[in-house]
């Protein structure tokens, strides 16, 4: 531990500042500089939510945070985050600005032809990152790059999270000898938990990036150099496909709460938003879900689910485009329809709704993480590379995973979907959330955003709460072991047909019921860890 994290060990939580410490004397994004306050951490994978938590203590902003947890990923999670990868945020700053949707996602080449062993995707998180941090960020940018660069090359300690992930697929990546010379150990054995690890043809191509910005990266010599090492490692990739890589910017989906407030979320194609988005509008609108029995409400996020995957079904095309804007789905007129096709007593078959459901397979490959500053910046994240370890290939001379090729078998980013909630007329943020697991994604993230916001549950107790499950295809209603034998019974008494399942999704998501920042006094802050997951959460009160 350094310096400066023992000195936050002793400093605390959000806005408890350290005493004895000149400002003036000390240099922001330095060793020793500390803002008086720290922040709000969530991410799946520690050792990135230590190195977030080092930025925002040396006067970082939000951005600059999430901009160094998404490199640091590249590194530590290489399972769902890599350069060779990409992701999706939402994103406010403390100026009082909407959130605004960046857009990295991990597309086929429209170069190169897929006909090809492994099909890749285009690089997305090098400069998805890099506008993310321009936009929003105040440290230079080696200084949110240098972390990851520190990791790669002097080494860490494998964690859990991404030994769990590794653990599934080992057997057969290490049969590869690029996969073998990284990640196995002595005499071919597969690393575990705790191994440590060093990645110095990772380390070197973020050095690069850290000095010369990403843009060699896309338009130069290491853009023509990691095309040749994609193609010979049977992927596909232009040099067109890296120079015309452009991220997107774009408006979330929202609806409005109270006390001034608007959920916000990154929509189509990372389709999970809008599923998000349709479940959570018609259940905290005039307290639907506040209202409601335990029972009920489980009920109610079955139904609400139901009507959000259905339009899911009726609007989703190829390209995670929907052919309907869903912004149309969260007119207050449609929000009443939708509370009002509701029958609280009873499940709605599903065949009233749609008369030939049709299932998308999505694989539970990605990593999720939420961040706030004091200020009221806020970003929420999810990366992804399609695939567990993307095409199963990785780029010599590099130590890149490469991130397969979006298709129709399941590899791909269409459930993502981080959202936040803020009140602009007040210039405040409340709440950053994201989530993984594939399908189950969007459903997890609404089972905890709904129970925090609605309360009584506070934002800890409902990311631990057993959550509820229903996307169509099966037909069935998911459930975890821990939900009371009762509410189960219940559910079954209204016709739902209920399974029990081992785990529905991860989240990530911080949460301040007061909103910051604050005038005065001491905003009620929280951040939480999904205990279904090995990620750790940073700050609060």
């Amino acid at each position: 531990m350094t310096v400066l994290s023992s000195t936050l060990v002793l400093c605390g939580s959000l806005l408890t500042a350290c005493g004895g410490i000149d400002e003036d004397q000390v240099t922001r994004g330095t060793i020793g500089f500390i803002s008086g306050a720290l922040g709000l951490i969530s991410v799946e994978e520690p050792q990135a939510a230590l190195v977030a938590r080092d930025l925002l203590s040396a006067g970082g902003t939000a951005a600059d945070a999430a901009t160094a947890i998404g490199f640091t990923l590249s590194v530590t999670m290489p399972s769902s985050a890599s350069l060779a990868g990409g992701g999706i945020c939402i994103a406010r700053d403390g100026r009082g600005e909407k959130p605004v949707v960046i857009d990295f996602l991990p597309r086929a080449p429209k170069q190169a032809s897929l006909n090809t062993e492994r099909p890749s995707a285009v690089p997305g998180l090098p400069r998805g990152l890099f506008l993310l941090h321009s936009r929003y960020g105040l440290l230079k940018w080696e200084q949110v790059v240098s972390p990851a660069e520190n990791l790669a090359r002097f080494g860490y300690n494998i964690s859990r999270a991404f030994a769990a992930e590794y653990s599934k697929v080992s057997d057969v990546l290490v049969r590869d000898p690029s996969f073998a010379r990284v990640f196995a150990g002595p005499g071919g054995k597969v690393l575990t938990e705790g191994n440590f690890l060093k990645q110095p043809e990772l380390a070197a191509i973020l050095g690069r990036m850290r000095i010369r910005g990403v843009g060699d990266f896309y338009i130069g010599n290491d853009a023509r150099n990691f095309v040749d090492a994609v193609v010979k490692a049977g992927g596909s990739l232009s040099f067109e496909d890296m120079r015309d890589f452009r991220p997107e910017m774009r408006a979330p989906l929202s609806f409005p709460w109270e006390h001034l407030t608007n959920f916000y979320f990154a929509g189509p194609p990372a389709v999970g938003g809008a599923v998000e988005a349709e479940m959570m509008a018609p259940l905290l609108t005039e307290k639907m879900f506040e209202k409601a029995s335990p029972a009920e409400r489980e009920h109610l996020l079955v139904e609400a689910a139901k009507r959000a995957y259905v339009e899911r079904m009726k609007n989703l095309q190829a390209d995670g485009t929907y052919r309907q804007d869903p912004q149309q789905r969260l007119s207050e007129s449609n929000i009443e329809k939708t509370q009002d096709g509701i029958d609280e007593d009873k499940a709605t078959p599903l065949s009233k709704l749609i008369s030939s459901p049709t299932d998308w397979p999505e694989i539970p490959a990605a990593v999720s993480y939420a961040v706030m500053d004091t200020q009221g910046g806020a970003v929420a994240c999810t990366l992804t590379l399609n695939n567990l370890f993307g095409n199963g290939r990785m780029a010599d001379g590099f130590g890149i995973v490469l991130a397969a090729a979006p298709d129709t078998r399941g590899r791909t980013f269409t459930p993502l979907g981080p959202m936040l909630l803020t009140g602009e007329e007040r210039n405040r943020a409340y709440m950053a959330a994201a989530a993984s697991g594939g399908v189950t994604a969007p459903t997890a993230l609404a089972n905890v955003v709904v129970r925090a916001a609605a309360g009584p549950q506070g934002l800890d107790e409902a990311m631990r709460a057993p959550r509820t499950h229903y996307a169509g295809v099966p037909d069935k209603v998911y459930v975890e072991p821990e939900m009371p034998a009762e509410t189960v019974d219940a559910l079954r008494k209204r016709g739902h047909d209920v399974v029990l399942t081992k785990s529905i999704g991860r989240v990530t998501a911080v949460f301040c019921s007061t909103g910051i920042p604050l005038d005065r006094g001491a905003p009620s802050c929280f951040s939480a860890a999904d205990p279904r997951g090995s990620g750790i959460s940073i700050g609060g009160n």
